[in-house]
Formats: C-alpha cells, sequence, structure tokens
C-alpha cells in the first residue's frame, strides 16, 4: 500500500478509514489541517472527508507521485494531490498512468484561495468596518488589474527557463526581491520584474536559440491569457498571497501569511475546485 516516509502515519490513515469514503494525500508537509478544512468545503456532503494527509517529514511532488505509484486501490480508495508548477504554466500535461493522481490546474492549491468575498471579509473583520467600506478599500479588481500583467511576464520567463535549466532559482526567491515601497506600502515593481525577464531572456539564449526563447515566452503568455484565470501560472503560495498580504496590511490588517492562507481556506470561493471535487467523487465511486 502507501510508502510514505512515516509509519505512524500509515496507523493514523487506518484510524480514521471509517469515517471518510476515500484518502487524499498531499504535497505539503505536516500541513494538515489547513488541506483537511479547505478539501471538506470542497466535498461538502457528497464526499466523505474526515483528515487530508501530508507527510511528516519530506514533502513534494516526488513523495507524492512514488506513493501513488505504490498505492492499491483494491485495498482502499485514495486521491494525490500534485501542484501544477511551471510544468502546467509550459502546457504539459499531467503525469500519465499513476491512478488516483490528480493535479490541480493551477501553478498550486494557494491559487484557488485568491478570492476577493473572502479578502473583503478577513479586512472587515480586522479592520472592523462595513462590509462595503471593506470593498471598496480593499479594490480588489483594480489590484488584480494591476498585478496580472508584469506576473504573467515574469512566470513565463521562469517557465522558459526551467525548462532549459533547471538549477536556475525562480520562484525560490520569493516575490519580495520584485518589490518596492511605495507610501510605506510594499507594493509590485513593474520596473525590477522587467529587469529581471530581460536577464532571463539573456540567460536562456546561451541555451536556445534567440527567435525561440521569445516564441517560448510568448507561447506561455498567450495560453495564461486565454485562461478564465491568467494568474493561474503563478504561485499563489509564493507570490499571490504574500502580495494579498502586503495588501491588506497597507489597509490596516495585518495578518502572518499562513494566518492569512488559513482564513481564505475558511472563506473562499470554491467554485473553481469543482474538477477536484469530480476527481474525488470519481476515486471514491473506484474509477
Amino acid at each position: 500500500m502507501l510508502k510514505w516516509p512515516d509509519k505512524g502515519l500509515k496507523a493514523l490513515v487506518k484510524l480514521f478509514e471509517p469515517l471518510q469514503d476515500i484518502d487524499i494525500y498531499v504535497e505539503d508537509v505536516r500541513d494538515e489541517i489547513f488541506y483537511t478544512r479547505l478539501l471538506k468545503r470542497v466535498a461538502g456532503s457528497e464526499v466523505r472527508i474526515a483528515r487530508v494527509f501530508s507527510p511528516p517529514v519530506k514533502g513534494g511532488r516526488k513523495t507524492v507521485m512514488d506513493a501513488a505509484e505504490a498505492h492499491d486501490h483494491n485495498v482502499r480508495r485514495a486521491l494525490f494531490l500534485i501542484d501544477g508548477d511551471l510544468a502546467f504554466a509550459r502546457g504539459e500535461p499531467p503525469p500519465q498512468g499513476i491512478r488516483g493522481l490528480y493535479r490541480l490546474e493551477a501553478y498550486c492549491i494557494e491559487n484557488f484561495l485568491l478570492c476577493p468575498d473572502a479578502a473583503a471579509k478577513i479586512l472587515m473583520e480586522e479592520a472592523i468596518i462595513s462590509p462595503e467600506d471593506a470593498e471598496a478599500r480593499l479594490d480588489f479588481a483594480n489590484w488584480y488589474r494591476q498585478i496580472q500583467p508584469p506576473l504573467v511576464s515574469l512566470f513565463s520567463a521562469f517557465a522558459l527557463i526551467n525548462g532549459v535549466l533547471p538549477s536556475y532559482p525562480t520562484v525560490s526567491l520569493g516575490v519580495g526581491v520584485y518589490c518596492h515601497q511605495v507610501d510605506g506600502a510594499t507594493e509590485l515593481s513593474a520596473a525590477k520584474i522587467e529587469m529581471a525577464v530581460n536577464s532571463i531572456q539573456t540567460l536562456a539564449e546561451n541555451h536556445v536559440p534567440p527567435e525561440q526563447v521569445a516564441q517560448r515566452i510568448a507561447d506561455v503568455c498567450s495560453r495564461a491569457e486565454g485562461m478564465s484565470t491568467a494568474l493561474a501560472i503563478v504561485s499563489g503560495k509564493d507570490f499571490l498571497l504574500p502580495l494579498l498580504a502586503f495588501r491588506l496590511s497597507s489597509l490596516g490588517c495585518k495578518l502572518s501569511r499562513d494566518r492569512l492562507r488559513f482564513r481564505l481556506a475558511l472563506h473562499c470561493d470554491t467554485e473553481k475546485l469543482r474538477p477536484l471535487l469530480s476527481a474525488m467523487k470519481a476515486v471514491a465511486r473506484g474509477q
């Protein structure tokens, strides 16, 4: 069955079997509470979810994929959840031939937390203002429009360089290096992103013909802009949520990123996660 880096987890999985229709395994280490609360909301009354399982020591895509390949679905039905990452940004298909493996149709699960109503609700509660004032001050739609073009450009360049030079640091640098201070608030800097994209293009030209560099970046941009949410190719965890935290902080709502992430999981619209619900239901049916 499950090959996971901790024997105690197997006993925990067994304990929860009578309480849920399927077992769900995720990449993030020791992140059960967040995922359980979010995926219980996604599942509703259609699939019983009591506990989501995450690796206790070493996480990541390979850990989950190895566990999925080793799993015996005749013994226990399970779903193995992985992020889209930069492979999703490049338009590469999900891994094939592994039963129960589901790749998110976004960079990561945090992309689905970016919800204007949830963000406004959190601001209302923390700043103690009316819902109308919270929505007006947050001005989510305008903020979103401002960050989208530079971030899509940056992650299109990330997708390219990661494909030709995987050791190049991309998301690991975090969003802070691409920000600046404006009237005491931390905001995304289009100029810093433009410089980064130019540097990546120059580096990529050492490995790929120049005309292909420009075309590959343009292809990723075009694909993103054709999606219902272009920012799906951008890391929600390391870029979008920190930027939203900066925005909320500038409005007097100061939350740690972990607290913001959890609060969004409790309040966000789960409609965009319906494909994941369909996958849960299929696994529960034994498909």
